[in-house]
């Protein structure tokens, strides 16, 4: 699972950013079969908001569509890689823990 990050803006809610990663799927990759990502948790650093996708590894070299969408919002983005973020403007965070949800026993 690739987890991505990206600022958010004063206001701005996770629905808010994911629509615009999607009208600039629409807009720049029309033929885009299957794509699909969920919310993961959020995170702050260095006075800055961001909000968290988490891309399924099955969707391959399509996860970076993230970061080509990035690159064009002049917003703050990193990628979580092993314990630690890495965000585009050079800084580094240590990873939040990662919170765990038991499974039900009727789903085992």
């Amino acid at each position: 699972m690739a987890v991505k990050y990206v600022e958010g803006r004063t206001g701005e809610k996770w629905r808010d950013v994911t629509e615009l990663f999607v009208q600039w799927l629409q807009l720049n990759v029309p033929a885009l079969d299957s794509f699909g990502y969920s919310e993961d948790d959020p995170l702050e650093h260095n006075g800055l908001h961001y909000f968290a996708l988490s891309i399924p590894d099955r969707h391959g070299e399509k996860v970076g569509l993230f970061e080509a969408w990035a690159k064009t919002t002049d917003r703050v983005f990193g990628t979580h890689e092993k314990e630690y973020i890495f965000f585009s403007d050079g800084t580094t965070a240590l990873a939040p823990e990662r919170k765990v949800t038991p499974l039900p026993p009727w789903l085992k």
